[in-house]
């Protein structure tokens, strides 16, 4: 790693030191000496030369200055103007030309010596910081420690991404970094936040801040810890992203040249951390989607793969269908699919079993379900894919017992409700069940006889709907003549005729449940068969 100026500067920031001017390139500096030493020597040693404001200024114009760095200890307070207004211009215009070929950092209070000091512990916690750094790549050190040790260097806490912005691995004080609300949720949640991501590029805060298209500074406004971050790719497919926030220290042009630097240092680490972390997401699909095809799955492996993509096995999840026609496959409507809905509801797991997708949402990782759900289900319908969501359901082992559900939500949708093409299980249930039961026996043996005997006397139907949602409404005459859209006096006098015709108890919760479910049954025989 190479030290230069504005590396020590951004460091005596960090120590509260008064530096009040400066002009910083990129020289390397390999240790602090005192000033006026042989310049020549400095400049071939990568020395960092401390002296007074004053002795810097008699210097000016010497050739023998190009290519050195020097801090200048202002003691007579001239960038104070306290020596007066001739002093202060003479000093700027004196500097301004300097800056044309040496690297300068004006400061003030305290010595020649104790600069040097300060210097030379700066370099000197530079150098083990980077040896530290190195020595743990080698060893493959958990990546935890590893951006630990990159934090340091970088003043600043480090976080880092695979490509789909889930976090990897967090170094340094995080205690700081959570006390932001939305890098909070970024930390808890494993991902960016939808607010944070649409917060920077709605106030315009991505811009390039790095030596190459690769890293960029980003300022999500609104009270976001701007970040520093590029991007780490193999064979120009990003694999993850390496992000500095902002916390400590002020976020400078230096940290850019050297997250490049440890961009550089341990890409083959986080290369090799990608592709495990990838290989158990694959594992994982793998297994999810035999259990799809009904196989067996071992719980202790199960709960490893999921513990490595921070999952529980008992989280709470949701299943969506996505039916694919040949023509659909044939125009990577799949793969528009998958990315439609990865970004609108984070925390799925997509599988894909022969032509037809199903996603798993993780209720804990999936936030506003049901809300981002209706944002997808207009999508899924302006195309017009066939498709169904579960039921929340506790145990993620029962993915098989769902994919049956939807399959059969679809199948009747598309029996009962052609043109709708989202077709939600709890939509359908009542429906399903009748299709299994009518397979195995004559449903009006279900029914209540006088129910029956009231269906087959009510010739336009009337009696019967009036009954049942008077019903199904808890006996409430208001809400059932709310939603019959009638007067609550018609509705009483059609309920005074089911009375004069059945000799029910209305009282007895038996009695009740044998109504409901032969108006159900009723209504399913008029309507789909």
């Amino acid at each position: 790693m190479q030290v230069n100026l504005e590396m020590i500067y951004t460091r005596m920031q960090e120590e509260a030191v008064a530096a009040f001017s400066f002009y910083c390139g990129n020289r390397t500096i390999t240790g602090a000496g005192i000033f006026p030493e042989d310049n020549e020597i400095a400049r071939e040693s990568g020395h960092l030369l401390v002296g007074t404001l004053e002795e810097l200024l008699e210097l000016d114009g010497r050739e023998k200055l190009e290519g050195i760095s020097v801090i200048a200890v202002d003691t007579q307070h001239i960038f104070q103007q306290q020596s007066g207004p001739a002093s202060y211009r003479n000093a700027c215009s004196k500097l301004d030309r300097m800056s044309e070929y040496l690297d300068y950092l004006i400061v003030q209070g305290g010595n020649v010596r104790e600069w040097i000091s300060k210097a030379n512990r700066i370099i000197e916690r530079y150098q083990e910081q980077n040896q530290n750094l190195m020595l743990s790549v080698i060893r493959e050190e958990p990546l935890s420690e590893i951006l630990g040790i990159c934090s340091e260097i970088m003043d600043n806490p480090v976080i880092l991404y695979d490509s789909g912005m889930n976090v990897i691995a967090v170094g340094g004080n995080c205690e700081k970094l959570i006390e932001d609300s939305e890098w909070r949720e970024t930390l808890e949640k494993g991902y960016l936040s939808e607010h944070f991501i649409k917060n920077f590029k709605e106030s315009g805060g991505l811009r390039s801040a790095g030596t190459t298209h690769r890293t960029a500074y980003i300022n999500p406004g609104n009270g976001g810890l701007p970040s520093i971050c590029c991007n780490l790719y193999h064979e120009d497919e990003k694999f993850a992203v390496f992000a500095v926030v902002e916390t400590d220290i002020k976020l400078l042009p230096v940290h850019s040249i050297l997250l490049e630097y440890l961009k550089e240092l341990i890409y083959r680490r986080v290369f090799s951390e990608n592709r495990q972390h990838k290989e158990k997401y694959s594992q994982l699909k793998n297994m999810l989607t035999g259990r799809l095809q009904g196989q067996s799955l071992e719980p202790g492996a199960l709960n490893y793969s999921l513990k490595q993509q921070r999952w529980g096995r008992e989280d709470g999840f949701y299943l969506l269908k996505v039916q694919m026609s040949k023509e659909d496959v044939a125009t990577d409507m799949q793969l528009y699919v998958i990315n439609l809905i990865e970004k609108v509801l984070k925390g799925c797991i997509p599988l894909q079993l022969g032509s037809d997708l199903y996603f798993i949402f993780n209720e804990k990782k999936t936030e506003n379900f049901e809300e981002k759900l209706v944002l997808v289900k207009e999508k899924l319908v302006k195309y017009k894919l066939n498709s169904s969501v579960s039921y929340r359901f506790p145990d993620i082992i029962n993915i098989y017992e769902q994919a049956y559900l939807t399959t059969a939500a679809i199948r009747l949708g598309t029996r009962i409700d052609r043109e709708k093409y989202f077709y939600p299980y709890s939509k359908y249930r009542i429906i399903h069940i009748m299709d299994i039961l009518a397979e195995k026996i004559d449903l009006k043996l279900l029914c209540n006889p006088e129910i029956l005997h009231l269906h087959e006397n009510d010739k336009d139907g009337i009696l019967m709907q009036s009954f049942y949602v008077y019903m199904k409404e808890n006996m409430s005459l208001s809400k059932a003549a709310e939603i019959l859209n009638i007067h609550k006096s018609t509705l009483g006098y059609r309920l005074l005729k089911v009375e004069r015709m059945v000799t029910l108890n209305l009282n007895d919760s038996d009695v009740r449940q044998s109504i409901l479910l032969s108006c159900e049954i009723l209504q399913y025989l008029n309507t789909y068969k």
